[in-house]
C-alpha cells in the first residue's frame, strides 16, 4: 500500500498532517483538533533529565521538535527522521536545534550515531509516530531493532560523565618497543589496564621493531569502541601514535567523549604524522622523548605537547649479576637493510651517487638537526635539490639519518675491535665489514641484560634522529651494574651527574682514552656503575615517566590525586 502526505487544517487554524493511501485509508499524523497541545502532553510523558538527544521517527510538521526547543530540561538536539518516501511537503525549514533526516533505516541508524557522537555520546530518547509504524512498519521495525521507545541510556557518554580518576588506561596494543615496559608500569602505579589488539589475529609487532607499520585491520576501531563502552578507561594510551587513522576520524571519537589520548613519540613524530589531520584541543596529549620535536608538534596544531625521555626497565635490575668477561661491547642493528629501502624509495638515478655521498658527508659534518640542517645542506646541490619533491625530501631526510647512523656505529666498531670487544647484531655488519667480531641478535629482556653485565664497559653511539636525547643504552646499562660509555648528548646533564655517573665523549679519540682509564682504574670504573644505577632507580624507570604522564593529566583533567606514587626504593 502506497502513502502520500496531505497538510490540512485542525480545528484552532494550525495545520496538521494526515498520511492518504491509494486505497483511501487515513491516518492523522498530528491531532486534528490541537497539534500543539497534543506535542506538549507527549513531551511531558518524555524524560529529557541530562540533555539527550531527541530522536522522532516520523515527525511530520515538527510540532513535537518545536515544543522540545523550549522545554525546561531540552534536550541537546532534536533528530527528525523521515523515511525516504516523505514527500516534499515536509520539507519546510526545520526548528533551530532540530535536524531532518530522510533516508532508509540503515541509513539514519548510522547518521543518528555520528549525531550523538559528535555530542559527546548523550543518551537517545526515541518517539515513533503511531500513523508512521501503521504506513511503514518495516522502516519503524527496523529503527526500533536499534533504538527502543524512551530512554536508551548510553554507557560510552556515562562512563565520560564520571569524575576522572586517572586509574583506567586502554592500551594500544601493537607490541612496539616501549609498550610492555609501559604496561607494567602502569599497574605499578595501580592502574586498571586494558588491552585492544590492531588486529583481530592478536599479531603483534617485536618488541625491537623499528621500521615499516604494523597492519591495522577494519575492525579495529569496533573492537576499540567496546573496549571504551565495556571498560570506561580515563585514557587511550599509544607509543607513535600507532592505531590513530590519518584522517582524524578515531581522534575525533575521543573528543567527543572527552576521553583523553596519550601519545608518546620515541621515533620522529614529523614523519609518522606526515598527512595526519590534527585535532588540536585539550584531549589530545602528546610526549616526545627528543626535545627538538617539541616546537614542530607544536606548530602542528597539538596544545599539549612535553618532553618525556626514555627510561630503564626495572625487570633489567632484577638480573642476576654477572662477573665482567670482557672489557668492551657494543649490541646495535647495522641499519643495512633500512639503509637500502629508503635509497630505493628515494628513486634517483645513479649518476647521482657522486652528489648524494657528497652531501651526506656535508650533513653529517653540520650539526645535522632533522629538517633545518638538510635545508641548508641542500642549497650546496641544486641539481639534487632541483628534482625533490616534499615527500622525497623526506624520504632523503631519513635515508640521511640512517646512513649517517651507520656510518657513525661503523667507525666506532671498527675503532675498537683489535680490542678485548665484541658485537652484537644483525647479519648487515658483515657486508660492512666482515672482520668486525659479530656475534648473533640478544633478546632484549632475556640475554641482552645479561650481556651488559658481562662487560666492563658498555659503547653506546646514539642515532642521528637524536641530537639531543639520550637512548635506551644510556639507562638500561647502570640497571645492569654496568658502566655505559656513549657520545655526548645534551640530556646527559638533565638526567644525570656527569663525572659521578656516567662519562661522554666528543670524538672516537676522546672515547679510545676514556676507555683506557676506566679499563685502569677499576674504583673508579665501579664507582660509576653504582652511582648511575643508583640515579636510574631513583629517577629513570618507566614508572616515574608514566607517573609524570598521570600527572600531566591530572593537571588537564583530573581533580583528585594521581594514582600510585613515584617512588621507588633500591632495594625492591
Amino acid at each position: 500500500m502506497n502513502w502520500r502526505f496531505c497538510r490540512v487544517p485542525a480545528r484552532n487554524g494550525e495545520d496538521s498532517l494526515q498520511l492518504v493511501s491509494d486505497e483511501g485509508g487515513l491516518l492523522r499524523v498530528h491531532s486534528p483538533l490541537d497539534p500543539g497541545r497534543e506535542a506538549r502532553r507527549m513531551l511531558a510523558s518524555l524524560s529529557l533529565e541530562g540533555a539527550p538527544l531527541l530522536v522522532i521517527a516520523g515527525g511530520g510538521l515538527g510540532w513535537l521538535a518545536r515544543e522540545a526547543e523550549g522545554s525546561n530540561p531540552a534536550p541537546c538536539a532534536i533528530l527528525e527522521l523521515e523515511p525516504p518516501a516523505a514527500d516534499t511537503i515536509l520539507r519546510g525549514k526545520p526548528s533551530p536545534r532540530g535536524i531532518r533526516l530522510s533516508g532508509t533505516a540503515a541509513d539514519l541508524v548510522q547518521r543518528v550515531t555520528r549525531e550523538q557522537m559528535q555530542r559527546g555520546w548523550p543518551d537517545i530518547v526515541f518517539v515513533a509516530n503511531a500513523a508512521y509504524q501503521k504506513a511503514f512498519p518495516a522502516w519503524c521495525e527496523d529503527l526500533q531493532a536499534h533504538f527502543r521507545p524512551g530512554r536508551n541510556t548510553c554507557e560510552l557518554g556515562h562512563s565520560r560523565r564520571e569524575a576522572w580518576q586517572g586509574r583506567r588506561v586502554l592500551v594500544i596494543q601493537s607490541g612496539y618497543f616501549l609498550l610492555r615496559e609501559c604496561v607494567e608500569a602502569f599497574r605499578e602505579m595501580d592502574c586498571e589496564v586494558g588491552l585492544v589488539p590492531l588486529s583481530a589475529s592478536e599479531q603483534v609487532i617485536s618488541p625491537t621493531f623499528r621500521s615499516g607499520g604494523p597492519k591495522v585491520d577494519a575492525d579495529f576501531p569496533g573492537r576499540l569502541l567496546e573496549a571504551i563502552r565495556d571498560q570506561r578507561p580515563d585514557v587511550v594510551f599509544t607509543v607513535n601514535h600507532i592505531g590513530l587513522d590519518s584522517e582524524g576520524r578515531l581522534l575525533d571519537l575521543l573528543k567527543s567523549l572527552r576521553l583523553p589520548l596519550v601519545s608518546w613519540f620515541v621515533d620522529s613524530p614529523v614523519y609518522i604524522l606526515d598527512g595526519h589531520r590534527q585535532v588540536a584541543s585539550d584531549w589530545t596529549h602528546l610526549f616526545v622523548w627528543e626535545r627538538h620535536w617539541m616546537a614542530p608538534m607544536r606548530e602542528l596544531g597539538f596544545a599539549s605537547v612535553d618532553w618525556l625521555p626514555l627510561a630503564g626497565h626495572s625487570a633489567f635490575r632484577r638480573m642476576p649479576a654477572k662477573a665482567p668477561r670482557r672489557d668492551l661491547g657494543f649490541v646495535g642493528g647495522s641499519n643495512v637493510e633500512a639503509v637500502g629501502k629508503w635509497r630505493n624509495r628515494l628513486r634517483l638515478p645513479q649518476e647521482r651517487n657522486t652528489e648524494l655521498e657528497a652531501l651526506l658527508a656535508a650533513w653529517r659534518n653540520a650539526l645535522a638537526l632533522p629538517g633545518a640542517s638538510l635545508k641548508r645542506c641542500l642549497g650546496d646541490f641544486p641539481r639534487l635539490a632541483a628534482g625533490l619533491d616534499k615527500d622525497r625530501r623526506r624520504v632523503l631526510e631519513s635515508w640521511l639519518v640512517l646512513k649517517a647512523t651507520q656510518l657513525d656505529r661503523l667507525e666506532m666498531a671498527r675503532r675498537f675491535r683489535e680490542r678485548d670487544f665484541v658485537l652484537h647484531g644483525d647479519p648487515g655488519w658483515r657486508e660492512l665489514d666482515g672482520r668486525l667480531p659479530l656475534r648473533a641478535p640478544l633478546e632484549y629482556y632475556s640475554e641482552l641484560p645479561l650481556h651488559y653485565g658481562e662487560n666492563r664497559i658498555n659503547l653506546n653511539r646514539t642515532s642521528r634522529q637524536m641530537p639531543t636525547a639520550l637512548n635506551q643504552r644510556a639507562f638500561d646499562v647502570p640497571l645492569c651494574g654496568s658502566v655505559v660509555l656513549g657520545d655526548h648528548r645534551s640530556d646527559l646533564q638533565e638526567l644525570f651527574e656527569p663525572g659521578r655517573d656516567c662519562l661522554s665523549w666528543r670524538s672516537l679519540d676522546e672515547a679510545e682514552a676514556l676507555a683506557e682509564e676506566l679499563l685502569a682504574d677499576e674504583k673508579r670504573r665501579l664507582a660509576l656503575a653504582r652511582s648511575a644505577r643508583r640515579t636510574v632507580i631513583q629517577r629513570h624507570l618507566y614508572r616515574h615517566r608514566i607517573g609524570t604522564i598521570l600527572e600531566t593529566l591530572h593537571t588537564y583533567h583530573g581533580s583528585t590525586a594521581p594514582a600510585g606514587s613515584a617512588v621507588v626504593r633500591e632495594d625492591q
